[in-house]
Parts: structure tokens; sequence; C-alpha cells
């Protein structure tokens, strides 16, 4: 037997969703008596409890590493904020007041805020994830993606691939 996959059918394999161990920690941290949940309500979930039981770090250590005040991307927040400063307008994703920011600063300036309301905003988060789950997700992670957005790529793969595997309804 074979099978042809079709280039122009762009299949997704939940290409984040491959660690053993975070699949298993992210099963027991369901409600078995739910019957369902929302894309929306997993991702809280799942990033809470990550935090909360000192997961997040090992599991996502670059992001990890970007939420302290010594964070691994700053070459790429300045490369993609000079070429976001020659625009006349603000990309899709980057929230307009960090625009304007960017556009009346020094390009060093808007990534020491970046990476301060980072770690700040992550601080809090961990001193009361269920407070602050709202506002981490609306932090400006990277120029033109919020954390939400960020998180909710890796986040899709493992809901998705527990819809494989029957653990989770399958709604696609």
């Amino acid at each position: 037997m074979s099978f042809a996959f079709k280039k122009a059918r762009m299949y997704h394999l939940p290409h984040n969703a491959i660690r053993v161990d975070e699949f298993n920690f992210l099963i027991q941290c369901l409600d078995t008596s739910r019957r369902a949940y929302t894309a929306k309500e997993l991702q809280k979930l799942f990033f809470i409890e990550e935090v909360v039981n000192n997961k997040f770090a090992i599991f996502h250590p670059i992001p990890a590493k970007n939420f302290s005040d010594l964070p691994s991307d700053v070459r790429d927040l300045t490369n993609k904020l000079k070429s976001i400063k020659k625009r006349l307008s603000a990309p899709q994703g980057m929230d307009d007041s960090l625009f304007k920011y960017l556009k009346k600063n020094k390009i060093s300036s808007v990534v020491d805020k970046m990476i301060s309301d980072r770690h700040r905003l992550f601080t809090m988060f961990k001193s009361n994830p269920v407070e602050y789950i709202d506002d981490i997700f609306a932090l400006q992670y990277k120029p033109t993606k919020t954390w939400r957005g960020n998180w909710a790529e890796t986040t899709r793969d493992y809901i998705q691939f527990l819809s494989y595997c029957g653990i989770l309804p399958c709604y696609f």
C-alpha cells in the first residue's frame, strides 16, 4: 500500500506537538468531567498550568528566556523594528501605540521597552496567573505578534494532536 501526498493540498501536521513529556503533562491538566473545551480555554489552561508547575521553561526555553530581563531575541527585535520604522503605517499585528512610539524614538529604546514590558508582565502573571492571563496574552511579544498569537500556534498543534488521538473532541 502507498500513500500520495499532494503538495497543493497543504497538509498541516501538528509539528509543534513534539514533546512526549509536554503531551503527557497537558493530558493531566484536562478535567475529564468536562464534555468539551474551547481552543481559547485550552490556551489559557495550558499556559497557566505550565507556568504554575514550572514546566514552561523546560518545554519552551526560548520564549521563557525572552520573558526574562536578558532575552535571546534582541537582534531579531532590532532588525524587525528597523524594517518597520521605514513604513508609513503599522503592519498587521502591531499595536498602533507601539508603532507611534517606534516612529518617535530610537529603535534601541523600543527594544528596551518591549523587553521591559515582557519581563514586568510575566513577573506579574507568575504572581497571579488567573488575574493576569488576559494581560499577558495581549502583550506585544514580537513587533507584529502578541503572546496570544505566538502561544496559539503551539497549543493549536497540541489540541489538534489530542483530537487526532481521540482525547479531545474533533471539530474539523
